[in-house]
């Protein structure tokens, strides 16, 4: 199933776009050179790709959803792993609000650049 979703989201990726498992069922994936609101785009873009066609697994016939988080760098102050940290959160708060969606970190929310 894994293999499978992160074939899906592969292919509907640019070249230069970055895709990783990060945890048990999770992944991230970086978008260099995109802004907060095309990054939701793309968090959407994936978000209906995996949800419009069944996973196959084992000769299985199921059908999954995604939550999203995105965050983004605006302005140079936030390291990757504050990043990630915010898109977590974004993600979880997705999951808190209804599943199959895609929620953005408020800025404000973002951990101080020490």
């Amino acid at each position: 199933m894994l293999k499978e979703l992160a074939d899906r989201l592969q292919a509907n990726l640019r070249s230069i776009d970055i895709l990783g498992r990060y945890g048990g069922e999770e992944f991230v994936v970086l978008l260099p050179e995109t802004s907060v609101s095309i990054a939701a785009e793309v968090a959407e873009r994936l978000r209906k790709v995996v949800a419009q066609k069944e996973f196959s697994p084992a000769g299985l016939s199921l059908p999954i959803t995604i939550s999203l988080g995105v965050a983004g760098m605006t302005d140079g102050k936030w390291n990757l792993n504050q990043i990630i940290k915010a898109a977590d959160d974004a993600m979880y708060s997705s999951k808190h609000n209804g599943r199959n969606r895609v929620e953005v970190a408020p800025e404000a929310q973002y951990p101080a650049f020490n």
